[in-house]
């Protein structure tokens, strides 16, 4: 009777992920990367908070300033910094007018953003983060390319490096599979995040409300999934507007960042929360089931269930990182899922622990 019960289980959460990678997934896997033709250059301020980025911040600068994209100005936010980045920030805006840099009058990221964006000249905002490094000189243009009257959010792609190492394959994969559930989630009129290393958005919507100020997180996800909806967002796939930073070295700084990260989705709102519960949970139950339907011997419907599951979100999982440049990803597919489900997993008990530094 169990086992039954289990069978019907692992057969109900197996159709549901089929129908997430059928139904949802495939939209942008099978979606061509799309870069519109700019009618004419709006203003952009880029904005960047900043602490403690002294080894980063001249190159950034330097890349932004490079930038093939005539109205822009650059707006850098220094966190109480405590090495020299405030003395290599000021010394570019003494040189370069485009440049225009603050002190942060409270502490924290957040407060840093919300300043910046009190100070910018022009409407449309492009933020990133002091260690990024776009991948183009068309980065901002591939942004500002894809907004309109009605398309006042844009989510950026903002892969990691490719360096030597397990730890960094595994980040790597997890940043692929998250940014196929974010850019699908739009396609089906529900956008539920992005990632402020690369995002771009309307003056409009920049309400401090939004970014939840009691929060040490969220300051670019959670604003997102308050304002986002399936009118005004869209994203840019082009390999122009990609912006690439370095995945972390370790498994415990990787375990903090992502505590981080799932801690701001239980402020999501109630269809996120859905959304990805739906997908996640029965992501582990389909493994968990499988477990225990192998260990009492069902082999045949362990593996054809597993087979057929891992096949088809494998061909989709491909397609998109041969379009990202994750080619190196694609036979590690079934590996990196089932690790990286196993992570999830031991993280679940410290999503409740707040952080509270940025």
């Amino acid at each position: 009777m169990i086992l039954t019960i289990i069978t019907w289980i692992a057969v109900l959460t197996f159709a549901i992920q089929l129908g997430f990678w059928i139904f949802i997934f495939s939209k942008i896997g099978f979606l061509s990367p799309i870069q519109p033709i700019l009618t004419h250059f709006k203003g952009v301020s880029v904005i960047i908070c900043v602490k403690n980025e002294e080894e980063n911040i001249s190159r950034l600068i330097q890349l932004i300033l490079d930038q093939n994209y005539p109205e822009f100005e650059l707006i850098i936010i220094d966190d109480h910094s405590q090495d020299q980045t405030w003395e290599i920030i000021s010394n570019y805006a003494n040189k370069d007018q485009k440049i225009r840099v603050f002190k942060n009058p409270k502490a924290g990221k957040k407060p840093g953003i919300i300043y910046g964006v009190s100070q910018a000249i022009h409407s449309w905002l492009l933020f990133t983060d002091g260690d990024c490094t776009p991948s183009s000189k068309l980065w901002i243009q591939s942004m500002i390319e894809h907004t309109s009257e009605s398309k006042i959010i844009v989510l950026g792609y903002a892969p990691y490096f490719k360096t030597t190492g397990w730890l960094n394959k595994l980040i790597r994969f997890e940043c692929v599979f998250n940014t196929i559930q974010s850019f699908s989630s739009v396609l089906i009129g529900i956008p539920y995040m992005g990632v402020g290393r690369n995002l771009m958005y309307h003056k409009s919507i920049s309400d401090p409300l939004n970014m939840r100020l009691e929060l040490a997180f969220g300051d670019d996800d959670l604003l997102v999934n308050r304002q986002a909806t399936s009118e005004n967002t869209t994203f840019a796939t082009h390999v122009n507007s990609f912006v690439y930073t370095h995945a972390k070295k370790t498994w415990s700084a990787y375990f903090n960042q992502k505590r981080r990260h799932f801690s701001s989705s239980l402020y999501y709102n109630l269809r996120s929360k859905m959304l990805i519960s739906s997908f996640f949970m029965s992501l582990f139950v389909f493994y968990f089931t499988l477990t225990i339907l192998f260990i009492n011997g069902y082999y045949g419907l362990t593996f054809s269930l597993y087979f057929i599951k891992i096949i088809i979100s494998w061909t989709l999982y491909s397609k998109c990182c041969n379009k990202w440049n994750e080619k190196d990803l694609i036979p590690l597919y079934p590996i990196l899922e089932l690790q990286y489900v196993m992570f999830l997993l031991i993280q679940i008990p410290f999503l409740f622990i707040p952080k509270k530094t940025w």
